[in-house]
């Protein structure tokens, strides 16, 4: 009896249990139904929005960040960035000076010739670049390569379509001429054709004549279709026709020609086959056949000399348009060198300048060290300035301390005091690197105003210092900037906004009616928001700066300038301490 109660109690308890394993198996799949209906009526595909941005016109700054510390003292040694003697000490201990007062000169004849080479290699750079552009003026005008290679190529089109013109002086009668003795009936039989009759002649001494006529036949009809597409591109064309245009009625015309020459020398040689066979068996061959040579060879001068006065006609546009290409290419090439010639003289006047050793800022001579005739290096101290300024030292990595310059503008924070901002220069970097441990770093002073009793030395503080400043040059947003291979390009969208767009500020989730195109730039200097356009976009040109999915997260498209994807993530690059900091104002 116990043993039918449990039998009873353990089978109850398994329909139950696959009656609520049924019931969550339908929940579960009502809840996969309605997950799918739901992305599909709410989840769905949404037209794509954009990040939207505009071309305008602003100052690019690039600066370099270090970090130290304010120092205890506020003297600074003046040392030389050159090596030489010492030719003149204009200054005596304890004098008090002003800034940009000269101190020293380093003997100067070397630097003095260097910017005189440079100042002739950038004129002869000048006038060779003047040539390539051409010089208009009141009293002469030069043609610039360009536009004679412009010239040229005018005169190549020009003497195409004259070339063009004679041969159809001739190939109208040719293709006639040719079809009449192709097909004509000059040996008697009314319903055979003269290419008959002569394949016919040659099979009987033996040879092969069917094929001799079946290309023959062959070549014609390519010749007369060639001829008849030609003819029709010819009518179309005119001294004041396009390039184009021209381009395709000479290659047409040409086609035509070489065509007709091969049908021509394709019946010589069925013409002769037959001639050579009678001859063969001492038989005189027919008087029409020896007209009908005559003939084709006639027709095969001709055609032969137009043949050659096409291929030179194109061969000329050809050359002109490369020509063309080149001059643009030299020109170009010519600007790198003005460029570099530029480059080469304002490095020569730095030189220059840096034989002339002055006071960074205003403070008083403590000690002069050198004297008429000594011999200097960069490492050698030439005074001592005890300055009313406070000066901070910082450290930067080899690839910074290469653009940092005495003078540069610097902005300095203060660890301890982060509300506090303030201004100071450049004072001096180190010529000689320090090692540690395989790193190489300079240490770089930089004065600012005394005077705030919160600061204190040994205060750590962070420098930044702009290496490169432009004013007013257009700009666009480094995520806007893609690139393929080495070309750049930005999504230019055309037409209006709803929305107006400020400079340097984005808008976002917008709809485009049509799709942006992609617009090919030049681009110059560039820091990790912005980048400098030389050329291909306008001031107030609306651009992409990404696109934005809906319900999702942002895109990527095409690799940004930068490599990362075109985001609009800000990114930082190596800095000795704390990185590459960058601004625009």
């Amino acid at each position: 009896m116990m043993n039918k109660i449990i039998a009873f109690k353990i089978g109850l308890f398994k329909k139950i249990m696959e009656r609520k394993l049924m019931s969550s198996g339908i929940a579960f799949m009502a809840i996969l139904v309605i997950y799918f209906i739901g992305g599909a009526l709410f989840g769905g595909s949404a037209d794509p929005r954009y990040l939207v941005a505009q071309v305008y016109r602003g100052d690019l700054v690039v600066s370099i960040s270090g970090s130290g510390q304010v120092l205890a003292s506020n003297q600074l040694e003046v040392k030389p960035k050159t090596s030489g003697d010492v030719v003149y000490v204009g200054v005596t201990t304890g004098q008090e000076v002003y800034a940009g007062q000269l101190i020293a000169i380093v003997d100067y004849t070397d630097a003095e010739k260097a910017v005189r080479d440079a100042q002739l290699n950038l004129e002869k750079a000048n006038i060779s670049l003047q040539k390539l552009e051409g010089i208009e003026n009141a009293s002469v005008v030069y043609r610039g390569a360009e536009d004679q290679a412009n010239e040229g190529l005018v005169e190549a089109y020009d003497n195409a379509l004259g070339v063009a013109t004679a041969s159809f002086l001739d190939l109208p009668g040719i293709v006639s001429g040719l079809e009449r003795l192709l097909y004509g009936t000059d040996f008697g039989n009314s319903e055979q054709w003269n290419m008959a009759y002569y394949a016919d002649m040659v099979t009987a001494y033996g040879s092969n004549g069917n094929l001799l006529k079946e290309k023959v036949q062959k070549e014609y009809k390519e010749a007369k279709a060639d001829y008849d597409s030609a003819f029709k591109s010819y009518k179309l064309i005119s001294l004041s026709s396009d390039q184009a245009s021209l381009d395709q009625a000479t290659g047409d015309i040409y086609k035509a020609v070489k065509s007709i020459s091969e049908a021509v020398k394709s019946a010589l040689d069925l013409i002769q086959a037959y001639h050579d066979s009678l001859v063969a068996d001492k038989i005189s061959p027919n008087q029409t056949s020896v007209s009908h040579l005559e003939t084709l060879n006639d027709y095969y001068g001709k055609i032969s000399k137009h043949f050659s006065a096409l291929s030179s006609a194109r061969n000329g546009i050809q050359d002109n348009k490369e020509n063309l290409v080149n001059a643009g290419f030299d020109i170009k090439s010519q600007r790198w060198e003005v460029e570099r010639a530029t480059n080469g003289l304002g490095d020569a006047k730095k030189k220059l300048a840096d034989c002339y050793i002055r006071a960074p800022f205003a403070g008083i001579l403590a000690k002069i060290s050198v004297k008429k005739s000594d011999t200097v290096s960069s490492g050698t101290v030439i005074a001592t300035l005890v300055t009313r300024q406070q000066i901070a030292e910082i450290s930067l990595n080899e690839v910074d301390a290469a653009k940092v310059q005495a003078g540069q503008k610097a902005t300095l924070t203060f660890d301890a005091l982060p509300e506090l901002k303030l201004s100071g220069l450049v004072a001096e970097i180190d010529g000689i690197g320090t090692v540690s441990q395989g790193v190489v770093t300079y240490n770089a002073k930089v004065s600012f105003e005394a005077g705030n009793t919160q600061i204190k030395p040994g205060m750590s503080v962070t420098v930044e210092i702009a290496t490169l400043e432009k004013l007013g040059v257009l700009l666009a947003p480094s995520a806007a900037v893609k690139q393929r291979g080495l070309v750049s390009y930005v999504e230019v969208i055309d037409g209006e906004l709803t929305t107006n767009l400020s400079a340097g500020a984005n808008i976002g989730a917008v709809l485009l009616e049509n799709p942006a195109r992609q617009q090919i730039i030049e681009i110059g200097d560039s820091n990790d928001e912005f980048v400098e356009i030389l050329n291909g976009a306008e001031e107030g040109d609306k651009i992409v700066v990404r696109e934005i999915q809906a319900n999702s997260a942002p895109r990527a498209q095409q690799n940004s300038l930068f490599g990362a994807p075109a985001t609009g993530v800000r990114t930082t690059g190596g800095s000795s301490n704390g990185g590459f900091r960058v601004q625009v104002r």
